[in-house]
């Protein structure tokens, strides 16, 4: 039995170091894997050991990840005999859409990452025209406000009403 909790918890601690060493989030690994959150999360917390349906999504699509060293702890981390541009798949949003011309000395991760930024400057472009836009409709409404209570203060002159009468009339009935 001690042996078991011996190798459950290196497997887990061998997932979380094959993470580590790909410096990308849980969240990531877990999107790009097909491996629940929750089941990550347990990993990390080492509350399971991973299923075999866990272990085959993470070596089927790392396939650099050496399964040996991942069962076992035993031999490289990373097997040697897999071609570079088989050893790893970038999540499916890491890739620049084909629409974009991408410069051949920039990564697809750099792409992507570029196309965001500027997607996120137009939503702010767009968030500061409808705050300036809000911003004409409070001053216009101020102005409508500061009209309407001229007029109200002009009638209520004109009727021999005064705000201090009124207080008066408040205080009385108080």
């Amino acid at each position: 039995m001690q042996e078991n909790n011996k190798n459950f918890f290196s497997i887990n601690k061998r997932i979380i170091q094959f993470i580590e060493y790909l410096n990308i989030s849980r969240y990531k690994f877990a999107k790009a894997t097909g491996v629940s959150e929750v089941n990550l999360l347990n990993i990390y917390k080492g509350k399971n050991k991973p299923s075999i349906d866990i272990i085959e999504k993470i070596l089927n699509y790392y396939k650099v990840l050496n399964p040996t060293w991942l069962l076992t702890g035993e031999g490289p981390m990373l097997r040697e005999e897999i071609k570079q541009d088989e050893a790893y798949k970038p999540p499916p949003m890491a890739t620049p859409k084909k629409t974009e011309p991408t410069n051949d000395n920039t990564c697809p991760l750099c792409a992507e990452k570029e196309r965001i930024i500027a997607e996120k400057e137009r939503v702010i472009e767009k968030q500061e025209q409808i705050i300036k836009d809000k911003d004409k409709m409070i001053a216009l409404l101020e102005a409508q406000l500061a009209n309407y209570k001229a007029k109200e203060g002009a009638k209520r002159v004109g009727n021999n009403v005064t705000i201090s009468d009124e207080l008066e009339k408040e205080k009385a009935k108080g």
